[in-house]
């Protein structure tokens, strides 16, 4: 008797998947973070990076919402590599067995 909760593809994700998977929560994450430190420094009165003291928070609002989106563009740019590889191993091995075009 076949498994009634299975699911139609009842296959492992490939690496690319898993990777996909465990990385979207970290984006939205960063996102969040960045987004609620920026809307809290708009808040604020405009003044010049320059005309701050160094231990300022709104110079350190700057530098972690900057710190973030490039952690962000770290995440995206890793997401890219693995799905490149995973294409890059498509084309020299074929699609694996059991899917279209095998």
């Amino acid at each position: 008797m076949a498994d009634e909760g299975a699911t139609p593809r009842d296959r492992l994700p490939t690496a690319e998947e898993a990777f996909a998977e465990r990385v979207a929560p970290l984006l939205e994450l960063v996102e969040r973070w960045r987004a609620r430190i920026v809307s809290e420094a708009q808040g604020w009165p405009a003044v010049p990076l320059s005309g701050l003291d160094p231990d300022d928070p709104r110079r350190l609002a700057a530098r972690i919402a900057e710190e973030l989106l490039r952690a962000r563009g770290h995440l995206v740019a890793a997401e890219e590599r693995v799905r490149g590889a995973a294409a890059l191993r498509r084309r020299m091995l074929g699609p694996p067995d059991g899917e279209p075009g095998s």
